[in-house]
């Protein structure tokens, strides 16, 4: 686990709402970055997913999932999300 990493994801999440006037994309490229983040063991999908729960942000977790098909192929995410043992549901809002 990278702790500054994780408290630099947590200040963009924070600041992404605002930011999304300039910057259009913004939650794909955040979600781009997270999931290269994953997919080379800096931090784990877990730990990724934790300012998430609840919906918080929603669909930037589904969209992180698209971005690791980027970079990984499905086996590979598939495994990754079965050994993090989540449930899917915690990433939906309501």
């Amino acid at each position: 686990m990278c702790l500054c990493c994780l408290q630099g994801f947590r200040c963009v999440l924070e600041q992404m709402s605002a930011r999304e006037a300039d910057v259009p994309l913004i939650k794909t490229y955040v979600a781009g970055f997270a999931a290269h983040a994953v997919c080379e063991s800096v931090v784990t999908l877990q730990e990724l997913s934790e300012p998430m729960e609840n919906g918080t942000y929603y669909p930037l977790f589904l969209i992180c999932l698209q971005q690791m098909l980027k970079f990984q192929d499905k086996d590979w995410l598939v495994n990754v999300f079965n050994e993090s043992k989540m449930d899917l549901q915690t990433m939906l809002p309501g």
